[in-house]
């Protein structure tokens, strides 16, 4: 139990992160976007469906944290693209 709840805070603080950060660089993520994430992410971690990922995610790290926690990520990948393409072409 120790172990979820020290999970469910990091995941937490991940979230606030890229939700300070989502807002200040202007990202947002589409609902067309969500799905296209969710679909590669179901076949990348083996599930049959949505339902059993989202019920998966949310015994990890918390009830109602599944969309949050796909946004979180794609803040984080976004970042990743942009500033990594800016420092290679520099």
């Amino acid at each position: 139990e120790k172990a979820m709840k020290e999970k469910s805070e990091v995941s937490l603080k991940k979230s606030l992160v890229a939700n300070k950060i989502a807002e200040l660089e202007g990202i947002t993520l589409s609902d067309e976007d969500y799905e296209k994430i969710v679909l590669e992410q179901i076949k990348e971690y083996g599930y049959t469906d949505v339902a059993s990922y989202e019920a998966g995610y949310d015994s990890q790290y918390g009830k109602g944290m599944f969309r949050q926690g796909v946004f979180t990520s794609y803040v984080f990948d976004t970042l990743y693209e942009k500033y990594a393409v800016m420092t290679t072409a520099e």
